[in-house]
């Protein structure tokens, strides 16, 4: 079977490592622009998560923690989810053992690049079509692709039509996304109070 992950960001990383690892008779292609950037800014994650990486990279958290540049994450406090109460702080459990990571999302994929086994094609995807059974994937330079299943991670930048997705409600709709100056030790002084979705 061939299989095509479009997109060069975390969530192309991600689904190309998992393919890699638990369907290596896949014919795999991990198709993207490297011209377009990671969004550099943390992910945040879950206990399953974490227990994902492991099992894909097999490295242990000081190490993880060297390379991605991670830190644990014990819950998630959400506020002004309703009326009835106005803030929330879901443990991740057990309480005292289980943890998630906030991780860098730039770094993440420069590691999991090390555990993709794939045919890379550095090219500039315009458009998906499919048929039921095949997708045929275009290229910007007019060439083409057909595979049996793709997986459409581009994420942004990418023009959605009304019929790949509807939406009658987007309570959030805006992000504010920038990458901070490097720090020569790589420590940052920094202090937040709480972070807060409104």
């Amino acid at each position: 079977m061939k299989i095509a992950i479009i997109g060069g960001g975390t969530a192309g990383f991600i689904a190309a490592a998992h393919m890699t690892k638990y369907f290596p008779a896949f014919e795999l292609y991990h198709i993207f622009d490297p011209n377009i950037p990671t969004i550099g800014v943390g992910e945040g994650t879950t206990p399953f998560f974490r227990y994902w990486l492991q099992d894909i990279t097999n490295l242990k958290d000081a190490e993880l923690a060297q390379r991605c540049f991670l830190t644990r994450k014990f819950g998630i406090k959400f506020e002004n989810w309703g009326t009835q109460y106005q803030q929330f702080f879901h443990h991740f459990y057990p309480i005292r053992s289980d943890y998630a990571y906030h991780i860098s999302a730039d770094k993440l994929v420069e590691l999991l690049a090390d555990y993709v086994s794939a045919t890379h094609i550095h090219k500039r995807v315009v458009e998906i079509e499919s048929d039921g059974v095949v997708a045929n994937i275009k290229f910007a330079d007019d060439t083409n692709l057909e595979v049996d299943f793709a997986i459409d991670a581009r994420g942004l930048p990418k023009s959605l039509g009304p019929e790949h997705i509807e939406l009658n409600l987007i309570p959030t709709n805006a992000a504010l996304i920038r990458r901070g100056p490097a720090i020569e030790d790589g420590k940052i002084d920094l202090t937040i109070d709480q972070c807060s979705f409104q």
